[in-house]
């Protein structure tokens, strides 16, 4: 979905036609363009569509998927997408196309409107698919995605194209950005940077040092920044504990550095509260910054589990994000939070709680600012305490077991939670 500079929004997917020459169904790219009321706008395209299947490839009964779309500053729009020909021995895969506002193939690109490219230096079983679009200063276009190369690695992918759609053969010098090292990942995100560079985010194998969340960046040029994590690649795994490693969701560039947004899958220590959310702050060199939360992370684990999505910044330095719940009652949630704290007090009205002492043999402080009832779980996720308290009195633990635990208060219909190391 995207928003345009003329108040239109923009729809791009696939959809299905029937190719009577092969006798079967095949795939269409689509963009439908709509008003904010939801209506379609009838003049673009045809009757509110733009579809596209090349006719000089409809021979291979190929089937065709629009992935992403930008616009560009003359108010054309770029699409990118893939097409999977029955003919898997042909190199035509990938596309990027212009399409003027008006729903037609603009005259302002090579070969008609569409750039097909493959590399001369990978073999055709190379499928990229195309899943993010970047335009830069000049004009030239940033097409990153995910695919295989020869030997079926799946990797992350980033290609170079001028305005017109010819493609960068010297880009990282094969014409391709290809990362290998994220054996099994998922392109999750992709930011482009004031400097040209790039970051690319991806899920992938959970038993590579419990850090299933990596974060490649790249110079301009497509090379690898050697001086990010390890040859230009950073594993992180933010999870509240070592009991399983957290999954990744989204990245989002700041000032200086980026959020990473990961979902904490950790029933051991939040059986009874649910799944959340962990927001980390990292810097452009990969190492995270400190400086934010506690130790560089601030956890949400509600009351319902939670799955993120999506992760943002609003004008007021806000972070927002947004996923969905497997509460029957809920299908998606919006949570807000402060930006960076300027101390720890401002961090502590947040959505954690940090006990003190901790580790702890008698007393234990939570410094809350109102009453709270304060309940204590152990790692089965049974309930083993429940006090009321005025906030500022300590509570009492010697009567439980040396181990760690979760514990949770609820004051003013916010739920904190922290973790608690009783010797």
């Amino acid at each position: 979905i995207f928003v345009a500079s003329d108040d239109f929004i923009y729809l791009v997917g696939q959809g299905v036609t029937t190719n009577s020459g092969a006798g079967s169904d095949q795939g269409i790219g689509v963009v439908a363009k709509l008003t904010f009321d939801g209506a379609p706008v009838t003049e673009f395209g045809d009757n509110g569509l733009f579809l596209f299947n090349d006719p000089d490839i409809n021979s291979l009964n190929a089937d065709f998927e629009f992935t992403n779309i930008v616009e560009d500053s003359n108010g054309e729009f770029i699409i990118c997408g893939v097409t999977t020909p029955d003919n898997s021995s042909d190199s035509l895969s990938n596309f990027v196309l212009k399409m003027t506002s008006d729903g037609s193939l603009s005259e302002n690109f090579i070969s008609g409107g569409v750039s097909y490219f493959q590399y001369s230096n990978v073999s055709p079983a190379f499928e990229e698919k195309p899943l993010y679009l970047e335009i830069i200063e000049n004009g030239d276009i940033i097409v990153a995605g995910q695919g295989y190369n020869p030997d079926e690695v799946l990797g992350l992918t980033v290609s170079k194209c001028n305005s017109t759609g010819v493609f960068y053969a010297t880009f990282n010098g094969e014409g391709v950005s290809w990362n290998g090292d994220v054996w099994g990942s998922s392109l999750r995100s992709f930011a482009l940077l004031d400097d040209g560079s790039m970051l690319l985010a991806a899920d992938g194998d959970f038993g590579y040092a419990g850090a299933p969340t990596k974060v490649f960046k790249i110079n301009s040029d497509g090379s690898p920044d050697n001086a990010f994590g390890e040859n230009g690649l950073q594993f992180y795994n933010f999870d509240y504990s070592d009991f399983l490693p957290s999954i990744f969701s989204d990245l989002k560039t700041t000032e200086g550095g980026f959020f990473v947004v990961e979902r904490v899958n950790n029933p051991p220590l939040f059986a009874p509260i649910g799944e959340g959310l962990v927001i980390a702050k990292c810097n452009f060199d990969g190492s995270v910054d400190t400086s934010f939360g506690i130790d560089g992370k601030s956890y949400f684990i509600p009351t319902m589990q939670i799955q993120p999505a999506r992760i943002d910044i609003d004008n007021a330095g806000r972070i927002v994000v947004c996923g969905n719940t497997t509460n029957p009652s809920f299908n998606f949630f919006v949570a807000r939070f402060n930006g960076v704290p300027d101390n720890v007090e401002e961090f502590e009205n947040g959505a954690s709680l940090h006990p003190y002492p901790n580790p702890s043999s008698g007393l234990v402080y939570l410094n809350l600012k109102s009453p709270a009832q304060v309940r204590i779980f152990d790692l089965k996720g049974a309930l083993v305490k429940t006090v009321f308290t005025n906030g500022n009195e300590p509570l009492e633990v010697m009567e439980l077991p040396a181990g760690y635990y979760a514990i949770q208060a609820i004051s003013d219909n916010i739920v904190r939670h922290g973790k608690l190391i009783i010797e």
